[in-house]
Order: C-alpha cells, then sequence, then structure tokens
C-alpha cells in the first residue's frame, strides 16, 4: 500500500485534497519494488524528503513535473518502445483506465484506484475500448440473437 501525506500544488504544500486521495493506495509489487529501488540510490531518502525530490531544493521540494516527466517518464516510455506522438500523463490515465476495465476491474474500482469522484469522469474523460472489444461485443450479442448466424 502507499500513503499520500501531502500534495504540492503551484508551490504550495499541503495535505490531498479529498478523502479520497488521502486513503492508502494500492500498488503492484513491480512499482513497490522500484520505488524501493530508487530510494536506494537517490541522495533524498529522509523520511521527510518527496519521492522524486528537486536537488535544487535539497529534497524539501519536489521535482516540477516538467522535469519529472523529462527525466524520469520519457525515459520510461522510449524503454519500452511506446512511439505514440504527443503522449501525455492524461494518455497514461486513459490507458490505465481502459486496460482495468477491459481486464474485468469494475467501474468502482477503477474509480478508486484512479482517485475519480465520480463514474462520468472515469467512464466519459478516461475510458476508452481496448483491442477487439466492440468487435467481441458484437458477435456476442449477434450470438444470442441469431445463434445459427455466421459472424464475420
Amino acid at each position: 500500500m502507499l500513503d499520500v501525506r501531502r500534495s504540492y500544488v503551484d508551490g504550495v504544500e499541503g495535505p490531498p485534497k479529498t478523502d479520497s486521495s488521502r486513503r492508502p493506495l494500492p500498488i503492484p509489487p513491480q512499482a513497490l519494488e522500484a520505488l524501493k529501488a530508487w530510494h536506494e540510490q537517490t541522495s533524498y531518502s529522509d523520511k521527510d524528503d518527496w519521492v522524486f525530490a528537486s536537488e535544487f531544493h535539497f529534497g524539501k521540494q519536489p521535482l516540477w513535473p516538467g522535469t519529472l516527466w523529462r527525466r524520469n517518464v520519457v525515459p520510461a516510455i522510449e524503454r519500452a518502445k511506446i512511439t505514440k506522438s504527443k503522449l501525455g500523463r492524461h494518455s497514461l490515465r486513459r490507458s490505465y483506465v481502459s486496460l482495468l476495465l477491459s481486464s474485468g476491474a469494475s467501474l468502482r474500482v477503477s474509480m478508486e484506484l484512479t482517485r475519480h469522484y465520480t463514474p462520468e469522469m472515469t467512464l466519459g474523460t478516461y475510458a476508452q475500448t481496448v483491442g477487439n472489444e466492440k468487435r467481441n461485443a458484437g458477435e456476442r450479442v449477434a450470438s444470442l440473437v441469431l445463434p445459427q448466424a455466421k459472424i464475420a
């Protein structure tokens, strides 16, 4: 579990803004191991230092989002050989929500993992179909209505 104890918005440190944001967040073992490895290699591993800390502020402030993106996320995207142009954090969130839902996770689980307050935010803004989901769904409905029909 990951505990989010504070946030940093527009240069101001404070508590996470919602009750949902303050709840512990289950994370996969792979992510936990990556965070532990990062904690061992970073120069800023004191209890009050930020996970992705600014060297300029000696760990007492986080990296700016653009710096964090360039230093940590872009290299990971390149290692994964993802070539989509203009990939941003919302693209990653859309992919995450879409993969959660297509893997069978409930809407409620998807909402809670992404810290969305409403199902409309999760479904309307972030969810997209993955792979052949639409074709497969259409074939399942057709087989119920026309069990002998040949599906193209």
